[in-house]
């Protein structure tokens, strides 16, 4: 049985890019890419979505690095 606990939210390329704070929509995909976000596509006309934990991950993994 699926609980509210076990979804993940999802939020498209364009959250994705104002979450990170970067201009571009290429940047987010490249990260899509490299595997530093997680996601998946769905649809006829390419939509992406990003899992959000995976977003403030990167978020969180940036900040570190920065503080080192």
């Amino acid at each position: 049985m699926m609980t509210l606990e076990s979804v993940r939210r999802t939020i498209n390329v364009a959250q994705a890019r104002e979450h990170i704070g970067c201009k571009s929509r290429s940047y987010v995909y490249r990260l899509l890419e490299q595997g530093k976000l997680e996601g998946y596509k769905y649809g006829d006309r390419m939509g992406t979505r990003i899992y959000m934990d995976s977003v403030e991950r990167f978020i969180q993994e940036k900040t570190d690095k920065m503080g080192e």
